[in-house]
């Protein structure tokens, strides 16, 4: 076993051939033009300015997943505070 240094694989940083294919297949639509992000953020500035609102927040929805990272929920674990802290910190 081999302390302190990696002795054989894939060097450190070397994309696996699905993240290669994928990021190739990213470049090859942006130089081609249009993503399908790009398409749908047209569209709903499209239908916002045309005024169908409800139309420009489907295409908004649609959307966002490319866009903005989801909120994750996290677990609090309140054992060591104690109920003065918690008044302490709601003011």
């Amino acid at each position: 076993m081999a302390i302190g240094r990696k002795t054989g694989g894939r060097a450190k940083g070397t994309p696996n051939r699905r993240t290669a294919e994928a990021k190739a297949l990213c470049e090859r639509l942006a130089t081609e033009g249009s993503t399908p992000l790009d398409v749908m953020l047209t569209a709903m500035r499209h239908a916002a300015k045309e005024g169908d609102f409800e139309q420009a927040v489907d295409f908004a929805a649609k959307a966002a997943p490319y866009v903005h990272p989801r909120l994750s929920a996290i677990e609090l674990d309140l054992k060591d505070v104690s109920d003065a802290e918690l008044q302490a910190a709601a003011r």
